[in-house]
């Protein structure tokens, strides 16, 4: 499969019809995800995967695409899994390897399980919801083997690059993304948002002393509306052109 083939795969999947803010529900870009899965869904052939909070199933479906054994995917949202089992049967996955558990992820009781990979695009705590973030991915690695991959804000690194380590995990950021986030809610006053999002890998360390190892530095932009044109020019006025010709009509 060529990454194009992967990707327009995760554009045509079912998104959310009606997000509810409170849970963050936000649509994970396409492109986003097929880049991740591009270079790390290598990782997923054979192995056992959880996905948390898996919304209408664009992780756990890119990680089938990849090669997965078995996948758990837990969401609260009942009518997010019901858009889960239609792109599955849409895609001719309807007998997968796919197990759907409606629950709350903070609430449920996982007993004694454990994954090869757990995955997760949590919310980002945005919502009267601080925190979240961060008790999704203390849950992810309590019930992992080893690998984790998540998704966190951008303006949120420093408080992630030591968490690994306070868990017994290394730490790396790996990639950074542009997300472009259409107008979903009412209280959106711009067509599209762009957000900074950081992919990190978390693994566990065979001394348990979770010490970093190859840490990027990447810069860390805040978010901005998208713009019209092209990225880094700005739109002349004509007012602005005006004076330009006015200079050029002088140095003469």
């Amino acid at each position: 499969m060529k990454k194009w083939e992967l990707e327009s795969f995760l554009q045509k999947l079912l998104r959310f019809e009606n997000p509810d803010i409170l849970k963050e529900q936000y649509s994970t870009p396409g492109n986003v995800l097929a880049d991740f899965l591009w270079d790390y869904g290598h990782n997923f052939q054979g192995k056992n995967v959880l996905d948390l909070g898996c919304g209408t199933g664009i992780l756990s479906l890119g990680a089938l695409m990849c090669g997965a054994a078995n996948i758990v995917a837990i969401d609260i949202d009942p009518t997010a899994l019901e858009l889960f089992r239609q792109n599955m049967n849409d895609n001719g996955m309807g007998d997968a390897p796919i197990t759907l558990v409606e629950a709350n992820v903070l609430e449920h009781n996982f007993g004694d399980m454990i994954f090869d990979i757990v995955i997760l695009n949590p919310p980002f705590g945005t919502k009267h919801n601080a925190g979240i973030d961060s008790r999704f991915l203390e849950i992810a690695i309590a019930h992992s083997t080893g690998l984790v991959y998540s998704f966190h804000k951008s303006s949120t690194r420093s408080h992630f690059t030591n968490f690994g380590v306070r868990h017994g995990f290394s730490a790396d950021l790996v990639k950074q993304y542009s997300w472009v986030l259409e107008n979903t809610y009412k209280f959106h006053k711009k067509r599209n948002m762009k957000i900074f999002v950081d992919l990190w890998e978390y693994t566990r360390e065979a001394s348990g002393t979770g010490i970093r190892k190859n840490f990027p530095v990447f810069q860390h932009p805040e978010e901005e509306p998208i713009r019209s044109g092209k990225p880094g020019h700005r739109r002349a006025t004509r007012g602005g052109s005006e004076r330009r010709k006015n200079d050029r009509r002088k140095r003469r």
